[in-house]
């Protein structure tokens, strides 16, 4: 972090938010100012975006980790982890979170709280939403994937 820190972000924290991102257009920044408001640190994982949609650096407690070219999600969410588990080597828990915006960040201190009292190894949070709340690709998406492993 830089000079320019708030007691908002913490230096030490026990959570960070990773977050993969490719081409997210103006989706992103919302995310990452609701986050911000929460003191919730964030590892932006740039896949190789052309948009500009991850210049990001200014914000206190963002770190950036980019490639060149689109790798896959998959390998964007374990370089954002890798980066989170550098830059915070006494982190107890990670949150995976989206760049469109489906996640709320006002649920993540509950949730956070919960698997920081439960010491398990794995915590899969289950919202509710509708189509309106997110964009028709990752509804679609996520109903696919809920058939799927249903």
């Amino acid at each position: 972090m830089t000079g320019n820190e708030t007691d908002a972000i913490q230096e030490n924290p026990a959570a960070v938010v990773v977050i993969p991102c490719y081409n997210a257009g103006s989706r992103l920044k919302p995310v990452l100012s609701r986050l911000f408001e929460a003191g919730i640190p964030v590892v932006v994982a740039d896949d190789g975006s052309t948009d500009g949609s991850a210049n990001v650096e200014d914000r206190t407690g963002i770190r950036v980790t980019r490639f060149p070219v689109n790798r896959g999600k998959g390998y964007a969410l374990l370089a954002g982890i890798d980066c989170a588990l550098q830059a915070y080597p006494d982190l107890r828990a990670i949150v995976l979170m989206d760049a469109d915006g489906q996640h709320d960040p006002r649920d993540l201190q509950q949730f956070i709280a919960a698997v920081l009292e439960c010491h398990g190894d794995l915590a899969i949070g289950q919202r509710s939403f509708t189509l309106r709340d997110v964009p028709l690709a990752s509804w679609l998406g996520n109903r696919a994937t809920s058939i799927l492993t249903a």
